[in-house]
């Protein structure tokens, strides 16, 4: 059995809080993109990585609206 520890952080060492998530396909390319939905130091911040023929690529989409919400049903559409 594989056991493994994961950390994340932001800014002066404090961790960052996962929010939500979803899969969707935001550039209608057929391809299965991710988006979340994180709280750190300056804020909630939207990150989205979309799909590519190496993997995924990461975009910062938004950051710092303390009321930002993630909602996929509406995204679809």
């Amino acid at each position: 059995m594989l056991t493994s520890i994961v950390l994340a952080g932001s800014g002066s060492g404090m961790p960052l809080k996962y929010i939500s998530s979803c899969e969707i396909d935001l550039n209608a390319d057929n391809a299965t993109d991710i988006a979340f939905l994180v709280e750190t130091l300056k804020g909630r911040e939207l990150i989205v990585l979309m799909k590519s023929v190496e993997g995924y690529d990461a975009f910062l989409v938004t950051t710092g609206k303390a009321n930002m919400h993630l909602l996929p049903r509406a995204l679809n559409r």
